[in-house]
Formats: structure tokens, C-alpha cells, sequence
């Protein structure tokens, strides 16, 4: 989980300035709303719920493999990260 803790910081980060520090409704849909977001990976653009499924499936054949590739995210830019919680 940690390659997309800065989908998750950026958005919580905005959270109190829109809905103040309770986590109502709104909140919570925001931060669901975050499996749906398209990330950039080497093999184009794909929803955070498919990246992670390519990183967990990555993982498992890393263990069984010994192969050293992983399919992580690449890095959000600063425009994308901006964008979240909004």
C-alpha cells in the first residue's frame, strides 16, 4: 500500500478544509472515490484498483520467481496531486 499512500495523504490532507474534522458522507466518498483514480504505469494509465492488483500479482511472482521487476505506479505529478479531494 505504501506506493499509493500519496493518493490517500493529499486527499485527507484536504479533508478538513471542505467538510471540517468530522468524516461524514462527503469524506468518506472521497477517499472511495480513490480506487477509481487512473494512474500512470508503465504500461499506460490504469484505475488504483488495478494497479493494485498488477502489484500484488507482481509481488507473488517476485516471491516464486526470484524475478526482480515489480509493477509499481509511477509517480503522480504535482497537477494530479493537486487535484485530489477536490
Amino acid at each position: 500500500m505504501e506506493p499509493f499512500r500519496p493518493l490517500v495523504n493529499c486527499t485527507v490532507h484536504r479533508l478538513p478544509a471542505r467538510h471540517g474534522t468530522q468524516v461524514n458522507t462527503q469524506a468518506k466518498q472521497e477517499l472511495a472515490r480513490l480506487i477509481a483514480l487512473d494512474l500512470p504505469l508503465a504500461v499506460g494509465q490504469s484505475p488504483v484498483s488495478v494497479a493494485l492488483s498488477r502489484l500484488a500479482i507482481s509481488l507473488g511472482q517476485r516471491f516464486e520467481t526470484g524475478k526482480l521487476a515489480m509493477a509499481l505506479p509511477r509517480t503522480p505529478d504535482a497537477l494530479m496531486l493537486a487535484g485530489l479531494g477536490g
